[in-house]
C-alpha cells in the first residue's frame, strides 16, 4: 500500500549523487525531448507523488544545477526505517559500541556470507554492511536515511527531462501490479536495488582480515 504524504519523507540535493558502478551516456549521445514541456518544479511535484505512489518512505532527490552535468538520480526507501536494527543484527544489544566492537562483530558474521566465504548470501552480506553503517553512524553522531534503491538516468541533454524520465519509469513499474504479479513486480523493483558498496563501507572481509576496497 502507497504510503500517504504525510508519512513520506523527502529531501533533494543540487548536488548529483550517481550510484556506484553505472555507466554514463556519452555527451554526444544525450538526447532532447520536446514534447515534454513542463518545468522542473512540477516535474519534481508529479516525481514526488509517483514516488509516493510506489510505497516509498523515504526519497532523495538528486540532480546538479549546472547544465553540462544534466544526469539525474533518485534514491528512495520502501521500507520502514528502523535506525537501530543493527543491534541486533551484530549482537551488540544492551550497550553503546566502541568502532572497534562494531567492526569485530560485523568481521565475525560477515565472513561467513561474504560472497568469498564459505556460505556466501549477497543479500545477507549487503545488510550487514548496512547495519555496520548504521551502528558507525550512531556512535560517531552522524545520522543518514538509509535508500536500498536508487534510479539514475543521463540520457536526455536537461535534469529536467531525466527527472521525467524517471517519473516514467515508476509510473510503468506500478503498471505492472496491474498484471496481478507480485513476483513479477518485485523482480522489476529489485532491478534498482542499490549495488552493495553503494551508500556503505567499501571493506571486503575475506580470511578475517578487512581489506580496503
Amino acid at each position: 500500500m502507497a504510503k500517504t504524504k504525510s508519512e513520506v519523507s523527502h529531501d533533494e540535493s543540487l548536488e548529483l549523487r550517481w550510484p556506484d558502478g553505472q555507466s554514463r551516456t556519452r555527451i554526444q549521445d544525450r538526447e532532447s525531448r520536446a514534447q515534454w514541456k513542463q518545468t522542473l518544479s512540477k516535474v519534481k511535484e508529479l516525481l514526488r507523488r509517483e514516488l509516493e505512489l510506489s510505497g516509498a518512505t523515504a526519497t532523495l532527490i538528486t540532480y546538479s544545477s549546472n547544465h553540462l552535468e544534466p544526469g539525474a538520480a533518485v534514491w528512495f526507501s520502501r521500507r520502514a526505517a528502523n535506525q537501530f536494527a543493527w543491534q541486533e543484527a551484530l549482537g551488540l544489544i544492551g550497550e553503546v559500541p566502541t568502532l572497534d566492537q562494531i567492526d569485530k562483530a560485523y568481521q565475525s558474521r560477515a565472513r561467513r556470507v561474504h560472497p568469498d566465504g564459505p556460505t556466501p548470501d549477497i543479500e545477507v552480506f549487503r545488510a550487514l554492511s548496512e547495519h555496520r553503517q548504521r551502528a558507525r553512524d550512531y556512535v560517531t553522531g552522524r545520522h543518514r536515511t538509509d535508500h536500498e534503491y536508487v534510479i539514475a538516468i543521463d540520457q536526455f541533454n536537461e535534469s529536467r527531462l531525466n527527472l521525467q524520465a524517471i517519473k516514467i519509469v515508476l509510473y510503468s513499474l506500478r503498471r505492472i501490479e496491474d498484471c496481478g504479479s507480485p513476483l513479477m513486480l518485485e523482480r522489476a523493483w529489485m532491478g534498482f536495488h542499490k549495488q552493495i558498496t553503494a551508500g556503505v563501507a567499501t571493506e571486503e572481509v575475506r580470511d578475517g582480515a578487512t581489506v580496503a576496497g
